[in-house]
Order: structure tokens, then sequence, then C-alpha cells
């Protein structure tokens, strides 16, 4: 009998923790990856035109950011879809508060 209610608890468990998986595999199959092609591209451009303004080249914003020159360089293009902790890296380099790089109306 104890034997029988140790595999019945076993199966159970096992159960449940498919049904949790198959859960968390429909909810993330269902979320979508959020990418602002228009704001990413318009915060690059905004980097850029700060940068060049303070007269900084993109290797010296690239090493005060303490992050890879391709890396400013994909931010300015566009290409990438940056972090926030990048954010602030950046705007400290450029003796900047971060929302600055978010006032896209001076671009």
């Amino acid at each position: 009998m104890l034997k029988k209610m140790s595999y019945s608890i076993v199966l159970l468990r096992s159960q449940i923790c498919s049904n949790f998986f198959s859960l968390l595999i429909r909810h993330f199959a269902q979320v979508k990856y959020l990418r602002n092609e228009v704001g990413i591209k318009r915060f690059g451009k905004r980097v850029r035109q700060i940068r060049i303004a303070k007269n900084i080249s993109q290797e010296n914003l690239a090493y005060d950011a303490e992050i890879e020159y391709s890396q400013v360089s994909r931010i300015e293009r566009g290409i990438i879809n940056t972090s926030i902790s990048q954010v602030f890296a950046i705007a400290k380099a450029l003796n900047i508060e971060p929302w600055v790089l978010f006032k896209f109306d001076e671009v």
C-alpha cells in the first residue's frame, strides 16, 4: 500500500511539473520581443549629436563609458537596442543626465 501511494505521489509530482513547464512554454511563445525601431534610431542619432557637439570621438566615448568601441558605433547607427546600464554609462561619459539622451525633439 505504501509503495503504491509513493508511486502515486511521484506520478502526481511529475504531472504537476509537466503542466507547469507546458504553461511556461505557452507563455513565452506568446510574448513578443519589443523593439521600437524608430526610438532606437532616434536615440542613436541623439547620442551622436551630443558626442559630436562635445568634440568626443567614438573611441574616447567608448573608453570613458567602459564599453566596446563597436558597441558605440552600433548604438549610434540604431542597430542595437542598448541596455539601461549602457545608457547611464554613456550619459556619465558625456557628462550629462541620462534623460537628455531621450530629448528627441532636438535631433
